[in-house]
């Protein structure tokens, strides 16, 4: 276990929580910004590990770069890939 990492194991119905939570947060943030968000980001923070809403708000960010970049016109290396 890392620094403040815990052994607790999130079951089904906590799970489900916090990504519903998550999903709230994001679709408040993407209407109303994230100034208007305060009460989603808080369900968010509270139904969801630390380490969770860390992840969840770098994979955001990240997204949020790449669409960035495609709207700028460049080709991502992973969507040249031929499945």
């Amino acid at each position: 276990m890392g620094k403040g990492e815990s052994s607790e194991v999130v079951g089904v119905s906590k799970r489900k929580a916090c990504w519903n939570a998550r999903d709230e947060y994001y679709k408040c943030v993407a209407v109303n910004g994230v100034k208007n968000c305060n009460e989603a980001k808080e369900a968010f923070d509270k139904l969801c590990p630390k380490a969770w809403v860390e992840h969840f708000e770098k994979m955001n960010t990240y997204a949020k770069y790449k669409q960035k970049l495609r709207t700028e016109g460049y080709k991502l290396k992973d969507e040249n890939k031929d499945n």
